[in-house]
C-alpha cells in the first residue's frame, strides 16, 4: 500500500504543477505571443515582397473563415484519459533515462539541457514545446533543420545519437501530460511554418491536438514534402480511433527500432537533386524518367532503343539512379551523354525517385519507363500520336512482350485481396490460377484500345498536366503497387487506356513471389494500398 500512496502523491503533485504551468505554456501571460489566426481557417497567399518563412517560401496566411470541426467523444474524453495515464507512466518509468541523457548533453556541450520552441497546437493555438537539446548553443532558434545551411555543423555528438533514435522528443511527454499534445497526432509545426499550416487546414489536421508521433511519422517522417505530409495528417484525422492510434504507436516503435525516417536536412531533402532547376531547362515536348538501381547489365538495351526511336529528337530523358554500386551511372554518362542524370545518395524507392523528375518537368507528355524495357523504333511516336488523338486520356500503357515474343499480361483489374491470395497460390491450385487469370485479364481478347483499371509502371505514357495534378506517385510505396495506386489517381482526372497496337519488350523478373526481402516489401506495399483505398469503388 505504501507504493500506491507514493504513486498517488507523485501524481497529485504533477497534476498541481501542470495546472500552474498550463497558462504560461500557451502564452496566456503574454498576449503579444498569441496566434492572430487561432481558431480561424486560413489559406496561404504567396507574396515575393515578404520575408521568407520557415518553409522557405514568401507570403502570409489569410483568414477565410472560422474553424468548425467538432471533436469526437474519443478525441475529447477517451484519448485525453489515455494521454494522462500513458504520459504519467512514461515520465515515471523513463526518469532514469531523462537523468542519463541530461548528464550526457551537459558534458558534451555545456548549457541548458532542454530548449523550448513556439509550436502550433490544436486550433492553431501557440504553445511551448520541449525537447532535449541536440544542437550547439547558439544554433538559430526558430528555423527548422531543413532551413539551416549544413545542419550537421550544429548537431552535437550526443545530439546525433538522440535525434537518430528520436530521444530528443522525450520531454514532450510532459507536454502531453499538461494537455498541449497527445501521444498520437500530427507533429506540431513551428509557429512560422505558414505553408504547412495552410496545407493542414485543407485536411482538418489543425483541428486536433498535435502528437508525439503520428501517421505521417511512420510513413516517411522528414523525407516527406509538405503537401504529402499534410495529406497523411489528414488521413489520420479521418481515421482517428483507438485501433488506429494503436497501429500508429506500434509503427513508431518499429520505425525507431530500425532508425528509419531521420534525414538531416528535413522536409523533402531527398528531392534536393530535383530542385536543381537547371536540369529541367530547355526541355522537349516529351520527357522520360528511368529509375535505376544496379541495372548496368540491362540499361544499354533501353538507352540504345531510345536513341534509335523516331521521336528521339523531341525527347528529354532523365535517369534517376538510386545509389547503384555497379557503375550504372558511369555507363550512362560515358555512352549516352544526352541523358540528364540525377544521382541519389541512397535507394529511395521507385515512385519517390520518379517524382524527382515528375514534379519538375514542363513537357506535354511524360513517359515512365523501367530500365529492363526495350522499345520498337515507332513505339514512342505512336504513343504520342494516340495521346494527341485522345485528349481525355490521362495514362496509356502498351502491349508488353517477353523477350521471346510472348505476351506479358500486365494491364490488370484493380487489386483486391482475393486476387492477391490467388496470385500466391496460382502455382499450386486451380482456383488460384483462375483468380490470377481473371486479375490479369488473360482470357479477355483485347484487340483495340480499351479502358483498364490498372496500367503497369513498366511503361506508362502520361499527360504531364494530369500527372502533376495528382501529385505523381504516392511516396509511401517503396516498390510494388505504386503503379496501381497512380492509375487510380489518374483515373480521377482522365481515362486509363491499354493500347495493344503499341508494343514494347520487358525483361521481367517476378522476385516478390520468393520469401525474401522483396516479398516483405511487396507485402508492406499491399497493406498501404488496401488501407488507402478501403471502401473506395474501383
Amino acid at each position: 500500500m505504501t507504493e500506491v500512496y507514493i504513486v498517488l502523491a507523485v501524481f497529485t503533485m504533477m497534476v498541481l504543477m501542470a495546472i500552474v504551468k498550463k497558462p504560461s505554456s500557451v502564452y496566456n501571460n503574454d498576449p503579444s505571443q498569441k496566434n492572430p489566426v487561432e481558431g480561424k481557417k486560413v489559406v496561404f497567399v504567396e507574396d515575393e515582397s515578404e520575408r521568407e518563412n520557415a518553409d522557405g517560401v514568401r507570403g502570409h496566411l489569410q483568414v477565410v473563415g472560422e474553424a468548425d470541426r467538432n471533436s469526437s467523444f474519443y478525441d475529447r474524453i477517451v484519448k485525453r484519459i489515455l494521454d494522462i495515464v500513458l504520459s504519467f507512466c512514461g515520465l515515471v518509468v523513463l526518469s532514469p533515462v531523462f537523468l542519463a541523457l541530461s548528464l550526457w548533453i551537459v558534458i558534451d556541450d555545456p548549457g541548458s539541457v532542454l530548449f523550448t520552441q513556439k509550436r502550433i497546437g490544436k486550433n492553431k493555438q501557440y504553445f511551448k514545446l520541449h525537447k532535449f537539446r541536440s544542437m550547439k548553443i547558439g544554433t538559430p532558434h526558430d528555423r527548422p533543420t531543413h532551413m539551416l545551411k549544413n545542419p550537421e555543423q550544429y548537431i552535437t555528438r550526443a545530439g546525433k545519437f538522440i535525434r537518430a533514435h528520436s530521444l530528443d522528443e522525450l520531454p514532450q511527454i510532459w507536454d502531453i501530460f499538461i494537455g498541449n499534445m497527445s501521444v498520437i497526432g500530427p507533429r506540431p509545426g513551428l509557429w512560422n511554418q505558414d505553408l504547412l499550416t495552410s496545407y493542414r487546414d485543407q485536411y482538418g489536421a489543425n483541428d486536433i491536438k498535435p502528437g508525439l508521433t503520428g501517421w505521417a511519422q511512420i510513413n516517411g517522417r522528414d523525407e516527406l514534402e509538405i503537401p504529402i505530409k499534410a495529406r497523411l495528417d489528414g488521413e489520420y484525422v479521418e481515421k482517428e480511433s483507438f485501433l488506429f492510434d494503436c497501429r500508429c504507436f506500434l509503427g513508431t516503435v518499429f520505425s525507431v527500432a530500425r532508425g528509419n525516417g531521420v534525414v538531416e536536412g528535413g522536409t523533402g531533402e531527398l528531392h534536393k537533386h530535383g530542385s536543381d532547376k537547371s536540369l529541367f531547362e530547355n526541355e522537349k515536348g516529351v520527357t522520360v524518367s528511368i529509375v535505376t538501381y544496379n541495372n548496368s547489365d540491362e540499361i544499354d538495351k533501353l538507352m540504345a532503343s531510345i536513341q534509335e526511336n523516331l521521336l528521339f529528337s523531341e525527347m528529354t530523358v532523365y535517369v534517376i539512379d538510386n545509389d547503384s554500386d555497379d557503375n550504372t551511372v558511369g555507363i550512362i554518362r560515358e555512352r549516352y551523354p544526352w541523358a540528364r542524370v540525377i544521382e541519389n545518395e541512397e535507394n529511395v524507392g521507385f515512385g519517390r525517385a520518379h517524382n524527382i523528375a515528375i514534379k519538375n518537368v514542363h513537357s506535354k507528355y511524360h513517359i515512365i519507363v523501367n530500365p529492363d524495357i526495350s522499345l520498337e523504333a515507332d513505339a514512342i511516336a505512336r504513343s504520342v500520336a494516340f495521346m494527341n488523338d485522345n485528349s481525355d486520356t490521362a495514362v496509356m500503357t502498351p502491349y508488353v512482350m517477353n523477350i521471346d515474343g510472348t505476351q506479358q499480361f500486365l494491364p490488370k483489374k484493380t487489386p483486391s485481396m482475393k486476387y492477391l491470395i490467388g496470385g500466391m497460390f496460382e502455382s499450386r491450385f486451380q482456383w488460384g490460377r483462375k483468380l490470377r487469370d481473371e486479375y490479369t485479364m488473360r482470357n479477355e481478347i483485347i484487340s483495340a484500345p480499351t479502358d483498364v483499371e490498372f496500367c503497369t509502371g513498366a511503361f506508362m505514357v502520361t499527360r504531364t498536366e494530369a500527372l502533376q495534378q495528382v501529385g505523381g506517385f504516392d511516396e509511401r510505396y517503396f516498390l510494388h503497387f505504386e503503379d496501381a495506386d497512380l492509375t487510380r489517381e489518374l483515373r480521377k482526372v482522365g481515362r486509363a487506356v491499354y493500347n495493344p497496337d503499341i508494343k514494347v519488350t520487358h525483361g521481367w523478373r517476378r522476385e516478390n513471389k520468393k520469401i525474401n526481402k522483396s516479398f516483405w516489401v511487396a507485402m508492406k506495399s499491399m497493406f498501404i494500398y488496401m488501407n488507402k483505398w478501403r471502401g473506395s469503388d474501383a
